[in-house]
């Protein structure tokens, strides 16, 4: 995930965790709606491709433990 810090444009940016399914996308268009910045970090493979209008990164999930 490299550039993430540069993308989150202020410390009032909103992060958004997108696994499966619109609900983040969904979220995202009303918190812009209302005039709020985002940020989605969103699982590869499983975030829904609506992320992309956003300010976004893909994550591979959580690391090998």
């Amino acid at each position: 995930m490299t550039g993430v810090r540069n993308s989150v444009r202020d410390e009032h940016t909103i992060a958004i965790i997108a696994g499966n399914g619109s609900l983040p996308t969904e979220l995202a268009d009303e918190l812009t709606r209302l005039g709020r910045s985002v940020f989605i970090l969103g699982i590869e493979g499983e975030a829904d491709p609506g992320i992309g209008k956003y300010t976004h990164d893909l994550g591979s999930g959580f690391p090998d433990v």
